[in-house]
Formats: C-alpha cells, structure tokens, sequence
C-alpha cells in the first residue's frame, strides 16, 4: 500500500488509473506506469478505458497492489524470491520506489545508536522539500527474529502546507507526519520520540522500532 501510494502521489497517470480505470488512448507504452498490471492495459494496446478486468477503484487497487507485490518480491534473494509472510524486503522497496526528481535506497536503522539522528533528520528534511519517505518498523530480537526483522511500512508524509510550524512542534522541535495504512491515520510524532524506544507506538502499526528508511536521494 505505502508504495503505491508514494507512487500515485507522484504520478496524475497512475492516480487517475487508480481513481478511474482510464489510460490515454496515445500514451507511449513506456510511460504507462510499472505498478500498473500489464494485463490491465490490455497486453500493450491502451484502450480508452483500459480496466475491464478492474471495474472499480478497490479493484484497481488491489490488483495494483498485487502486481506491485510480486515485482518486490522478485529477485530479492538473487535468483531467489523473498518469502512473502515477510512482507516486501526495504531493499526491493527502494529499488521499485518512485517519486518524481529522485531515487531511494535503503538504510538500517538502529534507534540507539547516534546515526539513527542523522538519518531521521534526512527523514524530515525531505518531507519539508515535500517528498514521502517509507520507514520500515519492527520490533526487539528478545522478541524473536522474526519480530527484529522489518515488518511494517508507513510513510512520513510532507506536513500540511498552512500548518503554523511546518514539520515543527511550537518548541521549534522536528516532527514527522507518520502515514500508517492499517488504520488510515496519520500521526504526529517528534523526531526525538523515535529514538530509543522501549515501547510500541500507534504510528509504527503497533510495533516498537523505526528499523531501516527508504530515503530519497536526487536524480543526477
């Protein structure tokens, strides 16, 4: 869901597909968007409404998702593809992210240690320059491997642009604006409230640590 989101957020074709089922009728086929199933499209030939197999909006978004699933999961062991209860592997996430005017890659992120500071302000510096950033949660290894491993996406989202103190508490302190798509809410949480953390939090999809970040970097 969050890369489809960060995807359609930065593409008015992908959005319009999702919300209308419609193609351009003209559009080349290198600029129809990759999480765009090619069934969808008609194997190649754009029809002016190119969903019949998707009729409606919660199909497109599904089937979406689906194809989207699969092209993450795909080669993300080498020749090997990544278990899928594991969800998607922030690796492949980055690599199928996509916004306009930058690329992603992939960092782990340890919330006790001094580098998680500098990575979650990049976080937050890039939201202000209005672009979505994934953070991958998870939980404590004295809770198992599979709980240390990521296990959840949200996605810190640009603040709104008539807020009094953009991306700012009104101490002056960074807060990120945490999309979480279990329950459809956005959070505010203080930068400073992810560092360190001993207990779960609402805005991490119930789980306790911010453990790697897709971070944007420019297109040179």
């Amino acid at each position: 869901m969050v890369l489809l989101m960060l995807a359609a957020t930065g593409d008015p074709i992908l959005a319009d597909w999702l919300e209308r089922g419609t193609l351009a009728p003209d559009l080349p086929a290198d600029q129809v968007p990759p999480e765009i199933p090619p069934a969808a499209t008609g194997m190649g030939a754009l029809p002016p409404v190119a969903a019949t197999a998707h009729p409606t909006a919660a199909t497109r978004l599904a089937a979406a998702q689906q194809h989207l699933k699969r092209r993450t999961s795909a080669r993300a062991l080498g020749p090997v593809p990544w278990p899928g209860r594991l969800g998607t592997p922030p690796w492949t996430a980055a690599r199928e992210a996509r916004f306009p005017g930058v690329r992603y890659r992939s960092v782990p992120l340890d919330d006790a240690s001094p580098r998680a500071t500098a990575l979650l302000a990049s976080a937050h510096k890039a939201t202000l320059a209005g672009v979505p950033v994934p953070l991958y949660t998870g939980g404590d290894l004295r809770r198992g491997l599979a709980s240390a491993v990521p296990r959840h996406v949200v996605l810190a989202v640009p603040p709104p642009a008539a807020a009094a103190h953009r991306g700012h508490d009104d101490a002056g302190r960074p807060v990120l604006h945490l999309y979480e798509p279990a329950a459809g809410l956005v959070h505010e949480v203080p930068v400073a409230a992810l560092l360190g953390r001993t207990e779960p939090h609402p805005a991490l999809g119930g789980w306790t640590h911010v453990v790697w970040v897709v971070l944007p970097e420019p297109v040179r």
